[in-house]
């Protein structure tokens, strides 16, 4: 009984190790075979009129970091690329029914996808992805990685707006009548949302640009503005709405002149905040640039009027007052600052209701 285990044991060990090797000899010879006269700079099809059909299933990971300042969107995903390479074609049952092998990007064909938008330039691949063909010449290819692509932002309407950034991928090794790039599908399983943008809806576009084939891909991203709400735009305004307070203080404080221009200093820190976030190159200019700007303008004008009013109320009682300096306090009197207070709280009710829906 112990031979008959003994024996069988042997012989089961002997069997796999054979299955093994016989399968590792012919993966290797189904290669060498593949490969032998094999040029991977050739377009991989029987007759040259035939045009190679590149299909694109982007897998889409993460939007790391729009820069609208630099001007630059960085995202990260992988355009798996889907093809037919007639040369790689064999019969399975002559090679231990092998179904599929993998093979390093330099040894086989595949398309060359080079970033049109570059914010600086750059080729899918070279991380040693592998290329899977499977028996009837079907390959697929994954050349994931960090991407970084220029972005035109539009910036009127911060912090409440919405960019649509576009990245597009171009073949430059073959033509349009060789290699057509084609769109195929979107995966978003594993995508990681972005604290500061919300990704709205994603689009494909294939076009042809100076005889070469294009795919473009669009990113509607929504800016998440709370936080800008809660430390930019409500203290701004609260400071804004302060500085009409400094006609209540008794001119016998002598604080007035002193609040003013403590005020106007921290509207102007403001404005410089906000000039280093947005890009200064901007066009449309941000409406909250203008907004701002005109806050500062307010407080320098309250700090003025607080200067002639402590100069008009320390003159003597024997000084007549100049009708000049009654036109200007009748045109900048309490209740018009009021008014111009309530038009710019309209304003900012306004874009703050715009960020809320």
């Amino acid at each position: 009984m112990i031979v008959k285990i003994i024996l069988l044991c042997v012989c089961t060990i002997t069997e796999f190790s054979t299955s093994n090797g016989t399968t590792y000899e012919a993966i290797n010879k189904l290669k060498a075979d593949l490969l032998d006269d094999y040029n991977p700079d050739t377009a991989p099809v029987k007759n040259s009129s035939t045009i190679i059909r590149v299909n694109i299933a982007l897998t889409l990971f993460a939007v790391p970091d729009l820069d609208p300042v630099l001007g630059l969107i960085q995202a990260t995903f992988s355009p798996m690329c889907f093809w037919t390479d007639e040369i790689m074609t064999w019969d399975p049952a002559n090679y231990n029914n092998i179904q599929k092998v993998h093979f390093k990007e330099e040894e086989i064909w595949h398309p060359s996808l080079l970033l049109a938008t570059p914010n600086k330039f750059t080729v899918a691949g070279g991380f040693r992805q592998r290329i899977k063909i499977q028996a009837n010449g079907n390959a697929e290819w994954a050349p994931g990685e960090v991407w970084e692509s220029s972005c035109r932002f539009n910036m009127k309407f911060w912090p409440f707006d919405k960019q649509t950034c576009e990245i597009e991928f171009i073949n430059l090794d073959f033509t349009a009548e060789e290699v057509q790039l084609h769109h195929l599908l979107f995966n978003q399983d594993n995508f990681v949302p972005n604290s500061e943008w919300t990704l709205e809806g994603l689009s494909a576009t294939t076009l042809t640009r100076l005889n070469f084939s294009v795919i473009r891909y669009s990113f509607k991203l929504k800016r998440e503005s709370t936080f800008y709400v809660l430390t930019l735009i409500l203290p701004i305004t609260f400071l804004g709405i302060s500085s009409v307070m400094v006609f209540l203080l008794p001119a016998e404080s002598g604080e007035r002149v002193g609040f003013s221009i403590t005020l106007m200093l921290t509207m102007t820190t403001f404005l410089a905040i906000v000039s280093d976030i947005i890009p200064k190159t901007a066009t449309p200019p941000s409406l909250m640039a203008v907004f701002v700007f005109l806050l500062v303008m307010f407080s320098i004008k309250v700090l003025i009027l607080s200067i002639l009013n402590l100069m008009l109320y320390h003159r003597s009682d024997d000084i007549k007052i100049h009708k000049n300096y009654i036109t200007i306090f009748k045109l900048s009197s309490f209740a018009f600052c009021c008014k111009t207070k309530k038009i710019v709280l309209g304003q900012v009710m306004k874009f703050v209701g715009m960020g809320l829906k």
